[in-house]
């Protein structure tokens, strides 16, 4: 299983997240504070935890998408092998 994180400036945010729902059908996005060529920025952080194959097509069509509309010379993605379990379970009984 890999895990890729998207940096990016928190332009267009709610864009930035139906653009990667049209790739992936689950993912984490969270606010950051960035610094790029020493000056600081708000930022996102798309994390998307994955075992597809295709996931490097689509992040690569996703850094383009991102880098057109933002005007940005460079999207940062963070990839790593990560151990991750997905649990389905019904959460509410287990807690009575």
């Amino acid at each position: 299983m890999r895990s890729f994180r998207i940096y990016t400036e928190r332009k267009r945010k709610a864009w930035l997240i139906r653009l990667v729902a049209e790739h992936f059908d689950g993912f984490t996005v969270f606010d950051t504070v960035g610094v790029w060529k020493h000056t600081q920025e708000k930022s996102v952080c798309v994390e998307i935890v994955i075992s597809d194959s295709a996931a490097e097509c689509k992040l690569n069509r996703i850094s383009r998408a991102i880098c057109g509309l933002n005007k940005q010379e460079a999207v940062l993605i963070v990839e790593y092998d990560v151990s991750a379990k997905l649990y389905k379970t019904n959460c509410v009984e287990n807690l009575k």
